[in-house]
């Protein structure tokens, strides 16, 4: 999901709670209810009949990313969970 919206992409993601911390349905990608793979084709056929709205979503998305994503503080979060893990 990261790397996706990082470049720019507009996504389809089902409402685990981990997916809604970036997504937002009809703002910067889709969300569907999970195991409801109607609602999931729909999705993926709305985005790729509005080529305008994919576009959008993927600049809002690599804002997103931009203000969000940090490999430093991200990297440095995870070194420190496998290190009190290892403990």
């Amino acid at each position: 999901l990261l790397e996706a919206i990082s470049v720019g992409l507009p996504v389809v993601v089902s409402d685990v709670p981990s997916n809604l911390e970036w997504i937002q349905d009809g703002y910067n990608g889709r969300v569907y209810q999970r195991r409801n793979h109607s609602e999931l084709s729909a999705a993926v056929i709305d985005l790729l009949s509005s080529p305008d709205k994919m576009k959008e979503m993927g600049n809002i998305n690599i804002e997103i990313a931009k203000e969000k994503i940090c490999i430093n503080k991200n990297f440095n979060q995870l070194l420190a969970t496998y290190e009190r893990l290892l403990r």
